[in-house]
């Protein structure tokens, strides 16, 4: 059931990929960076809070995901070029927030 799943969300994935870059040579590069943002994924996110809550106390792990919550929301927004961007931001918000110091 897991794999069937996983296969219809990469196969949706390859195919909205495929489109935007149809799209794209038709509207011009103005659009591409909005549709690109559109398509950015967030579980790059979940996965990177689950390392770093790995040995934090749980207030720390409680305002990891209050950031994360935050990020994912930019994210959706299009706020980030990049996932590194969004990437680079999370830690930094961790980083310098109280509970995990």
């Amino acid at each position: 059931m897991c794999r069937n799943y996983e296969f219809r969300r990469d196969l949706s994935l390859l195919v909205l990929r495929s489109l935007s870059r149809q799209i794209v040579q038709v509207a011009g590069p103005n659009l591409s960076a909005t549709f690109r943002q559109i398509l950015m994924e967030t579980g790059f996110l979940d996965r990177l809070a689950n390392q770093l809550e790995a040995n934090k106390s749980a207030t720390c792990r409680r305002a990891i995901q209050r950031i994360l919550l935050r990020i994912k929301e930019h994210c959706e927004s299009g706020q980030y070029k990049t996932t590194t961007d969004a990437e680079n931001e999370f830690r930094r918000l961790v980083d310098s927030d109280l509970a995990c110091k």
